[in-house]
């Protein structure tokens, strides 16, 4: 197993804790031997810091803002999708978001292209929920599917 990370990756701790945007296209690529996944960034969301931490007593808290240089009462964690390809397959886990859902998100189709996938050679997408952040991003700026050659899955729960 081989872990790679684009040149444009900030650091594996920030990408790992969500806690911190990262720049450019957050590539990284697991090559498993048969398949390769690869993490494409959708951009960062931003999000009342609030919606993370509020189970938590400032006691525990504290600490883990200043570790993670948070301030403020926002925090802009990565929005990533999960690439696989293996033999013809080339498979999308979630699609993102679109740049009207928040103006730091919608640029999966240009970190796709720019990981070596052009968004019509996407064979399949396969939807864990769908929350806006993870089905916006199936249409275009002209809302004309982005993967105009994948079949689509959802689970029969979120169907509902």
């Amino acid at each position: 197993m081989k872990l790679r990370c684009g040149a444009d990756c900030l650091g594996a701790e920030l990408a790992a804790s969500g806690a911190a945007p990262v720049a450019g296209r957050a590539v990284a690529d697991l090559d498993l031997g048969g398949a390769v996944l690869t993490a494409v960034s959708d951009g960062p969301l931003v999000l009342p810091a609030g919606m993370a931490f509020s189970a938590m007593s400032q006691a525990e808290l504290g600490p883990i803002r200043v570790r993670l240089g948070l301030t403020g009462d926002t925090i802009a964690p990565v929005c990533n999708v999960t690439l696989m390809r293996a033999g013809g397959w080339v498979v999308l886990f979630d699609a993102g978001s679109e740049p009207n859902f928040m103006p730091t998100t919608g640029n999966l189709a240009a970190n796709l292209v720019a990981a070596g996938v052009a968004p019509e050679k996407v064979t399949d997408v396969v939807f864990t929920h769908a929350h806006s952040d993870h089905i916006w991003g199936v249409l275009d700026d002209f809302d004309d599917p982005l993967f105009p050659e994948a079949a689509y899955y959802i689970g029969q729960e979120e169907m509902n």
